[in-house]
């Protein structure tokens, strides 16, 4: 699936995010201090997941979602209640111990658009080794196995 959409717009990636945080299916199951996690492409949409920080330590991602490119229609949401969400990955992931840094976190969603874009398509090139780059920053390393687990594809194509 190609999609289609205007990457000249420089805040198109953060306004997707923020467009999927506000959506009323998610803002209204969700608390609002709930953090929702860089997306990651996969073919025609991007995924999520929800997890919040308690005391400096990561509570285990709670939510599965994803939304359509380029709309940023939410077609699936998933509330994990039992803890099944990600069979394999620990309960608690540990200390979230990166620094919150709002611009880097703005140049990371708005390599989104031109990613998705490219996705499987063309190689991720200097746009993929930036987001990987950006993404290593922000990201707690106790995290990283729940972003893969969204889509593994997407990070060895970006690490190809």
């Amino acid at each position: 699936m190609t999609v289609s959409m205007s990457t000249n717009d420089e805040n198109l990636g953060y306004r997707w995010w923020i467009k999927v945080r506000n959506a009323p299916s998610v803002s209204s199951q969700i608390p609002l201090e709930a953090a929702l996690s860089y997306p990651v492409c996969a073919q025609g949409e991007l995924r999520f997941f929800h997890y919040a920080v308690s005391n400096g330590q990561i509570v285990r991602p709670f939510t599965y979602l994803r939304a359509t490119l380029p709309d940023m229609e939410v077609v699936e949401l998933i509330i994990d209640r039992h803890g099944k969400l990600f069979p394999g990955l620990p309960a608690e992931p540990g200390v979230y111990g990166v620094t919150f840094d709002r611009e880097r976190r703005i140049a990371l969603l708005n390599l989104i658009p031109s990613l998705a874009q490219k996705y499987l398509r063309e190689p991720a090139g200097e746009t993929g080794q930036t987001f990987l780059r950006l993404f290593n920053q922000s990201v707690p390393e106790t995290l990283k196995p729940f972003y893969e687990a969204l889509n593994p594809r997407f990070f060895q194509w970006l690490s190809s």
